[in-house]
């Protein structure tokens, strides 16, 4: 499961996956950047601020297909 290439790709699947969360706060840890990267990692991190700023932005972000999966942010 684990891109080491992509590390926004293998945080939102070690967010998503069952089981512990290590991986994924490794993950953000070594890359910061990530929980703001886009809306849908703002949303996984239960980030509202950054979640509403990202609609602000573009209403359509809110419904925009992104991730590993293709999945809606909300």
């Amino acid at each position: 499961m684990s891109n080491t290439e992509d590390p926004y790709s293998t945080f939102i699947q070690s967010s998503t996956w069952h089981g512990p969360l290590v991986a994924a706060e490794v993950i953000l840890s070594a890359h910061p950047e990530i929980a703001s990267h886009d809306i849908h990692t703002a949303a996984l991190l239960g980030d509202d601020i950054a979640v509403s700023r990202f609609i602000s932005l573009d209403p359509h972000n809110a419904t925009a297909k992104g991730g590993p999966y293709g999945w809606d942010a909300l």
